[in-house]
């Protein structure tokens, strides 16, 4: 039985194309200056080179960033926070930048903004002499800038000044009470997107235990309906019977009011007299009208009720 993780007796790992082809193994897998992992297989036929389609000899493995520092406290994107809306004025918005560095001496998260000269869509930062490029104290733990009441996106110019590798954040619609952030990090040029809760505190607070002694769950019946019911006069919940009735009479005013015209209006013109059958006449059961009259009426009631003429309404 084969184990995971063990090469097979025809497989074999090589460093480089040449070393596969002087192996004795039919099988050579060999890694590539293109990421890739290639397949080598000498046959009789002749040499045949693909990418490996599958590789159970090696651990999966999947992109991700495991931080070795605490998170970063959010009184201090509230900081940033307000040093970008600082430059949100009622006639100009524009972008800034400000990074992050870790103190190891004193064991906390502080912010620095270089010289830079911003626009509506650029930040050009001079990072030369900068105070804390001691890596023996400090480290440059990420990079966070604004796009003023833009969506927080990566532009392609973003792709191109953070090809170091570290974290990168963005802020986006900074002009909203909570505002909109996204975090990345690049490896030497390829960019993963990550969740930023996983390098920045989040709003959860602990909560006092006997709020949720005050909720009770049930299961759902079908389709959920809204157990919040619209407030009447006064703030007083009206029963649903009450407020059924108040829904039908604004209805019956609406119609009153003419306000079904858009629907006659989709209706197909009427035929000419020479096209036109004339129906046997349907006779519906007796109904009481406007001031207690008693007249048979179709069902085409819909389009404008009996009575409408005089403006009279049902009670």
């Amino acid at each position: 039985m084969k184990t995971k993780g063990i090469l097979s007796p025809y497989k074999a790992h090589c460093e480089s194309l040449e070393e596969a082809r002087k192996s004795d193994k039919v099988i050579c897998l060999v890694p590539s200056g293109d990421g890739k992992l290639y397949e080598v297989r000498k046959l009789e036929q002749g040499e045949f080179i693909a990418p490996a389609k599958k590789a159970s000899e090696f651990q999966v493995v999947k992109a991700g960033f495991t931080p070795a520092l605490p998170l970063i406290p959010m009184a201090l994107i509230g900081q940033i926070t307000a040093f970008f809306r600082s430059f949100m004025r009622e006639n100009e918005e524009n972008e800034a930048l400000a990074l992050i560095y870790w103190d190891k001496v004193e064991q906390r998260f502080f912010a620095y903004v270089p010289p830079q000269v911003v626009s509506t869509g650029d930040v050009e930062a001079d990072l030369r002499d900068c105070p804390y490029d001691d890596d023996t104290r400090y480290i440059r733990y990420a990079d966070l800038h604004s796009h003023n009441s833009m969506e927080a996106f990566f532009s392609p110019k973003d792709d191109q000044d953070e090809q170091g590798t570290g974290l990168y954040l963005v802020m986006g619609q900074v002009n909203r009470f909570f505002p909109e952030l996204r975090a990345r990090f690049s490896c030497n040029g390829s960019f993963v997107e990550i969740d930023p809760g996983a390098i920045i505190e989040g709003l959860t607070q602990p909560f006092p235990e006997e709020w949720s002694g005050h909720v009770k769950r049930r299961k759902d019946r079908g389709q959920a309906k809204p157990i919040r019911r619209p407030t009447g006069t006064y703030g007083h919940t009206p029963s649903s019977r009450r407020w059924s009735h108040e829904v039908s009479h604004r209805c019956r005013q609406a119609c009153d009011a003419g306000n079904w015209r858009d629907r006659r209006a989709r209706r197909p013109p009427p035929l000419p007299d020479a096209a036109r059958i004339e129906p046997a006449r349907t006779v519906y059961p007796l109904r009481r009208g406007p001031g207690g009259s008693e007249k048979p009426y179709p069902t085409e009631f819909c389009a404008r009720r009996p009575g409408a003429e005089q403006g009279q309404g049902v009670s």
